[in-house]
């Protein structure tokens, strides 16, 4: 079993943080019913909360992790729900333990290709088939409108993601086309550093889980945690950010691996063990 421990982070911060955040929980709650861009704004905060949490609870063994994970792809599964139905419409989601009813936004500026990703690492690693297949029937094009400033490898990922789901034909060309729009020259938009040290290498494990290439895959897996170490170590500031506490997407390829009885002989505090492993899976009613 190889390790990657995960970098010094400012704990006090953290700490601090999802004690913020969970103390106006209500806040987040009545935007995601009322406001129009309250579902994009309660994903932000509960993801933030539940990373923060994970910074005291590396394992992800507390309930509290667990229920800010949920409400963080609740709010995803809620932003992609009221935007791919017609303004106006109403529907229907839980957040939290709570049922919510609201009028549909239709497409707006949160309904991009980062927070689908988002909510699909979260569904997957909470094992939601519902709502992966919610985010499965999103249109390339909506996500295209929503944000153009993103370079093709972004949307040839979620559309290879989206096969995979759906079980649909050309995934691994798909996936090739993903991995080689982050080559250097291929970029209009994007920084590189991000691309290479963030966005490429879950592209490689998820080629790596469809081959089922046991061995690459941990190899490729120890290199992803290094190269999210290395990504969020780089200045003093990056630390800080709760987007560097789970190396969320790395953690996704994981949980599909191990779902299909891969090994997976890598442990991180970068990649919970309870929620690669499912424990709480099932628990309660995402």
């Amino acid at each position: 079993m190889r390790t990657v421990a995960r970098h010094d982070f400012d704990a006090p911060n953290a700490e601090s943080g999802a004690k913020r955040i969970f103390a106006r929980r209500q806040d987040a709650r009545e935007d995601i019913e009322t406001d129009r861009r309250g579902p994009g704004y309660a994903l932000d905060r509960s993801y933030d909360e539940f990373a923060y949490r994970c910074g005291g609870d590396p394992r992800a063994a507390e309930n509290e992790t667990w229920l800010a994970l949920t409400r963080a792809l609740q709010a995803g599964g809620a932003l992609f729900l009221a935007g791919t139905r017609p303004e106006g419409e109403e529907v229907e989601f839980r957040f939290g333990d709570e049922v919510i009813r609201r009028p549909a936004t239709g497409p707006t500026v949160d309904t991009d290709a980062p927070n689908w990703l988002k909510t699909a690492y979260l569904a997957i690693v909470a094992r939601d088939q519902p709502r992966l297949d919610l985010l499965a029937g999103v249109p390339i094009e909506q996500l295209r409108e929503a944000a153009p400033e993103y370079d093709d490898y972004l949307f040839d990922w979620v559309r290879a993601l989206q096969l995979h789901i759906r079980n649909g034909p050309d995934l691994i060309d798909t996936v090739l086309a993903a991995m080689r729009g982050t080559e250097p020259e291929a970029l209009q938009h994007s920084v590189p550093e991000a691309v290479l040290q963030l966005h490429y290498p879950p592209i490689e494990l998820f080629y790596l889980y469809t081959q089922r290439e046991e061995g690459k895959f941990s190899d490729s897996l120890v290199t992803a945690l290094e190269l999210h170490k290395r990504f969020w170590t780089a200045d003093p500031e990056r630390p800080r950010s709760p987007a560097s506490i789970v190396a969320l997407a790395p953690l996704a390829m994981a949980c599909l691996a191990r779902d299909a009885g891969m090994t997976v002989d890598v442990e991180s505090d970068y990649l919970p063990h309870h929620l690669l492993t499912g424990t709480r899976v099932g628990e309660i009613t995402i």
